[in-house]
């Protein structure tokens, strides 16, 4: 990209605009998300990330030698920032090195993507390379990435784990979905594709922090059918279920059902695995004739039922699992009264069968009576 003096300079004072932001704001932040994997995530953004986030190559800077001395990459990218805009502007091959050929975008996205927050995760995607069987020139690196949805642009941050932490290596904006559908159909396959099911923040700096709070069951609905949407899109996997337990562990004393529950979690976690309806039999099976599921339980089965039958209808509109099985089950057991019914009404019948044999045979029987009364009647009127 071909850059004027007026561009640099802009990117530069955008630039330490940012810097201000993050030490401010996002230095000393640590976000902590509990993912339905069951994995956890603390995820810190440490200075040695920030040049990389903002598109500035330290290396590139180091061996120009625009900068001197062997300081730390922060240190390095601001005195770079400081006095090194004009020297870079009189190197244009240079300038092509240390600028991503992306910078404007991550200049535009790095407040968002260092600003982690629930309301607006589409997914986050377990990555390992090898998994998806195919060959990559440059495979990404990343164990994580959090993809985001906010404003109608998707952002994305690639995270590492680095000793207890996990950092970010990456950070990436997309502004038309062909391209984020692109990247994503490049790093979704056959990887874990999950939620924050509990999320909070602590920065010992400034004293901000949001006390742990999670998801509501009664929003997971949404949540799953949302995750469990682009797992499909993307050949991924989902990976869920292990939220679900937890939540019946960490609720046990208010459900006096937990085990039976807990056993129904386990099932739906097989079932989605294995991309199979869990059928109200089966639930009843396991907690037992007569007994009910609570409705967030329910809500989360109807859920992952009516999304299996829905993506393997071949893009035909299907009424929803959930509601046909309701249909079916009312249609069943008015059957199974009208069978009763019918059952009896033929017992009735059959007593009714044998109560007119046994009136005809009466009435046979009283018929030869009379007619040998009378015919000694008739022989005594001719006497």
């Amino acid at each position: 990209m071909e850059y004027k003096l007026q561009d640099i300079e802009n990117m530069y004072k955008k630039m330490n605009e940012l810097l201000a932001l993050y030490e401010h704001k996002y230095e000393a932040t640590e976000y902590t998300l509990n993912l339905a994997t069951g994995d956890n995530l603390k995820i810190n953004i440490p200075k040695s990330s920030i040049a990389h986030l903002l598109g500035v190559s330290i290396d590139e800077i180091r061996m120009s030698g625009i900068v001197k001395g062997n300081a730390d990459s922060y240190t390095i990218l601001k005195t770079f920032l400081d006095n090194g805009a004009y020297q870079l502007y009189s190197n244009k091959e240079l300038l092509s090195k240390v600028f991503s050929k992306d910078i404007d975008k991550k200049l535009k996205c790095f407040d968002t993507n260092v600003c982690l927050r629930m309301d607006d995760i589409c997914c986050i995607i377990k990555y390992d390379s090898e998994r998806t069987y195919q060959a990559e020139e440059n495979p990404d690196i990343c164990d994580y990435f959090i993809v985001r949805r906010n404003n109608n642009m998707y952002y994305v941050l690639g995270l590492i784990k680095n000793a207890d932490v996990y950092v970010p290596v990456t950070s990436r904006l997309y502004s038309e979905f062909t391209d984020f559908n692109k990247f994503m159909f490049r790093i979704g396959k056959n990887q874990e594709f999950t939620f924050a099911a509990r999320y909070s923040v602590e920065n010992e700096k400034n004293g901000f922090s949001i006390s742990p709070f999670s998801l509501k069951m009664s929003d997971k609905k949404d949540i799953l059918r949302s995750t469990m949407s682009m797992a499909r899109q993307y050949d991924g996997i989902t990976s869920v279920a292990y939220d679900y337990v937890g939540f019946m562990n960490r609720t046990s004393n208010n459900y006096h059902r937990n085990n039976n529950e807990r056993d129904v979690l386990r099932v739906l976690q097989s079932s989605i695995y294995g991309n199979e309806v869990l059928s109200a039999e089966a639930i009843q099976d396991i907690i037992g004739e007569g007994a009910i599921l609570s409705d967030e339980i329910r809500d989360l089965i109807d859920a992952w039922n009516d999304y299996i039958v829905s993506s393997g209808s071949s893009g035909i509109a299907v009424n929803s699992f959930s509601a046909m099985e309701s249909k079916f089950l009312d249609y069943k057991e008015k059957n199974e009264i009208l069978t009763t019914e019918l059952a009896s009404a033929q017992e009735r019948i059959a007593l009714l069968e044998v109560e007119k044999a046994a009136l005809i045979a009466e009435r046979d029987s009283s018929n030869a009576k009379v007619k040998v009364l009378t015919d000694a009647f008739e022989t005594v009127k001719t006497m």
